[in-house]
């Protein structure tokens, strides 16, 4: 009986996230043209092409997607910590609140006060700027999504990673090296085929770990 009513409390919230995750894409869906102007503001450009009857519509479904998913991500958290609080004591209780918080005012302070105003368009002149006499870029509709999401997935899941380490501190504390390889074929899957992309994302990510950790162990914070 106890693990039927888990279930259906986890259905329940489920039907929840799935409700507000529709309604969100299709509101954003609904303002499509103005998120398109921001988005060529942003990057300077003037128009986008499209060289498929059909890639400006998914193009814009997946951009819509993916927004709604971001702007779901705090909405998930608040149900899965519901779902799991009554299993926690009262001290574990108060400080996933503060992890839980901090993770959601950081990553949206960062995403749209840096990462979107300043981070996405400086990678995007940064690759321009290779642009010739012979060589001319043309920005497609779907090539600047996939390279908008791409960047921000990659820089959002650096950051994030430090959120994770209350989960296996202690292994990673007398483990380190295991975990840096860990970090190492993670990070060589989302990032170009080069060794220094590789270098530019694990040494701050490491750096940002180790801070972590340190910044914990003074403030003696163990969730």
């Amino acid at each position: 009986m106890v693990i039927n009513y888990h279930f259906k409390e986890f259905f329940f919230n489920f039907k929840y996230f799935c409700i507000s995750f529709i309604s969100t894409t299709g509101i954003i869906y609904l303002k499509k043209q103005i998120i398109l102007d921001y988005i060529l503001n942003l990057l300077n450009i003037d128009k986008f092409s499209f060289f498929n009857l059909t890639e400006a519509f998914w193009t814009f479904f997946q951009l819509s997607c993916t927004y709604s998913l971001f702007c779901n991500i705090p909405f998930c958290l608040l149900l899965i910590f519901l779902f799991c609080r009554p299993a926690l004591y009262k001290y574990q209780e108060q400080k996933w609140q503060i992890l839980l918080n901090s993770f959601c005012i950081i990553n949206f302070i960062i995403y749209f006060f840096f990462l979107i105003p300043k981070g996405i368009p400086f990678i995007f002149n940064f690759f321009k700027n290779f642009e010739t006499n012979n060589i001319e870029y043309i920005p497609t509709f779907y090539n600047i999504y996939i390279f908008y999401i791409k960047f921000s997935f990659i820089f959002l899941l650096c950051l994030n990673i430090p959120f994770c380490l209350p989960i296996f501190e202690k292994n990673y504390v007398h483990q380190r090296g295991k975990y840096i390889i860990i970090l190492l074929l993670l990070i060589a899957c989302i990032t170009p085929p080069d060794i220094y992309s590789l270098i530019i994302i694990i040494i701050p990510l490491f750096i940002i770990i180790e801070s972590f950790l340190l910044f914990k162990k003074i403030l003696k914070f163990n969730p």
